[in-house]
């Protein structure tokens, strides 16, 4: 198939005049396939808009689409970024029935503010946050989802909708022409490989209308609880109304002075630094799989190296690397059975540790070997190579581990890293980060270990995703 280049001839502000649509490209994607998903995703016959955000094509273009090329178009822009939130919170469960919020400085919910929620039961602790944190009245119909001029009185608006809601939708779309909702909300349920052609058809024109009238997506979830055969069929996608689009732009950036101190890291660990618009989920959907930045800066690229430091029996990111980019795979973990092997052509395994000095530890009945992260590259003879992806879930011992990284120089070589946190912020180690070059462009609560303390909703792992700016490509 012939693929689009990024380029000025298929840039547009409005919409994508000049690009190339493709009415059978793609062939059938069964439910069951989800080892062809990142393929068939990254095979999209896509455009961009002058701010490199994907763009959603004309009524009439739409339908000259096949189903497939619909059905990979929505999945692309439902998780793709448009703007940088400096400041973003979790309000309710940290799993399903919460929700993050921009609190930017003209954005966050204000004291007394008025929130309406449809066709969605809100955890209890989201309406007690609501209430007791912002002094926000909250106004909900769970059985009526038409829409009145009222409802554009609210600071945010979120709905919960399918299908056969994409009518209503429409129309409050509409509405919104003429009022300021700040942040809108839509959490929709929509299987792309059972949902038709004409269904695709609206929930993509009604996402680019909302584009339209300046409504910007700064944050998405792959919903855990809606995951079938290996895909989500059910996608959060949070909206903010973006003034002065010029200042949301693709070089936006958050200084580390704005969450320099412990408290305020805490607070604000959930937030992004720089502006990445378009993200891979290689693996599982859920707890195995994680994100990479796909802007053209940062896009990994073949011949490519990837080490990951934990893998618990699951290889289901190691092998989608593989099977994704062609990278040459180095899979770490002393805890597991294995003994080292060669798992498939590019995927390497070893029953090595990552730590701050190299000995031999006692665990259990085990005898674990661990090794720095500069001695495990200079034996496996990569010292003069970038490594492409660092992946790190190594149960705390990031404590150890990251600061005798940083301080050997070796993540100077490291052009994407994405590690879990485990209950770990100290802000020196942020700041030396920072300081070398790291900004912070998604992080994802771990929703199957939360805490809630102070009206505030935590994870006991969070997963925190960097770019390496000085290694982006020129």
């Amino acid at each position: 198939m012939e693929s689009l280049k990024i380029g000025p001839a298929n840039r547009h502000t409005d919409g994508v005049r000049g690009c190339k649509f493709f009415s059978g490209a793609h062939g059938p994607v069964k439910p069951n396939n989800a080892n062809s998903l990142n393929l068939f995703l990254m095979d999209c016959p896509i455009c961009f808009s002058e701010t490199f955000d994907i763009a959603i094509p004309n009524d009439d273009s739409l339908k000259q689409m096949s189903l497939n090329a619909l059905s990979c178009l929505y999945q692309r822009y439902v998780t793709s970024l448009q703007s940088l939130c400096k400041s973003q919170r979790r309000y309710g469960n940290v799993n399903y029935g919460g929700f993050e919020m921009c609190m930017d400085q003209n954005e966050a919910q204000k004291n007394g503010c008025l929130i309406y929620i449809f066709n969605h039961d809100m955890s209890e602790l989201f309406d007690k946050q609501m209430e007791t944190t912002l002094n926000c009245a909250i106004r909900k119909s769970n059985t009526d989802i038409t829409f009145s001029e009222k409802y554009l009185n609210g600071e945010m608006v979120i709905l919960n909708i399918e299908s056969k809601h994409f009518s209503t939708l429409e129309t409050f779309v509409d509405m919104l022409k003429s009022s300021r909702v700040q942040q809108i909300v839509l959490e929709i349920h929509f299987d792309s490989n059972v949902e038709s052609k004409s269904n695709h058809e609206k929930i993509l024109s009604i996402l680019r209308k909302l584009y339209a009238i300046q409504y910007r997506i700064y944050w998405f979830d792959r919903n855990f609880a809606f995951v079938k055969n290996g895909r989500s069929t059910c996608f959060t996608i949070n909206f903010h109304l973006i003034e002065d689009v010029a200042s949301h732009s693709l070089n936006s950036e958050i200084s580390f002075e704005e969450v320099r101190f412990a408290e305020v890291l805490l607070n604000n660990a959930p937030s992004h630094q720089i502006l990445c618009k378009q993200m891979l989920r290689l693996g599982a959907i859920t707890d195995g799989g994680w994100d990479v930045c796909h802007d053209e800066l940062y896009r990994i690229r073949s011949p490519c190296i990837v080490y990951s430091f934990g893998i618990n029996n699951d290889f289901s990111f190691d092998d989608d690397v593989e099977r994704t980019f062609g990278c040459d795979v180095f899979a770490f973990d002393p805890s597991m059975s294995a003994k080292t092997h060669r798992r498939s052509k590019n995927v390497m395994f070893y029953a090595i540790g990552i730590g701050n000095e190299n000995k031999n530890i006692t665990v259990g009945a085990g005898n674990w070997e661990i090794k720095t992260l500069d001695t495990i590259r200079r034996e496996l003879g990569h010292t003069n190579r970038q490594i492409d992806i660092l992946k790190m879930d190594i149960e705390s011992n990031e404590k150890q581990s990251l600061p005798q990284m940083i301080k050997s120089g070796v993540l100077n070589k490291v052009r994407q890293l994405c590690i879990e946190f485990h209950d770990y912020h100290d802000v020196g180690t942020f700041l030396e980060l920072y300081n070398i070059g790291f900004r912070i462009f998604w992080t994802h609560l771990n929703p199957a270990t939360p805490y809630y303390v102070n009206n505030r909703s935590y994870s006991h792992g969070w997963e925190i995703y960097f770019v390496n700016i000085n290694l982006k490509r020129t």
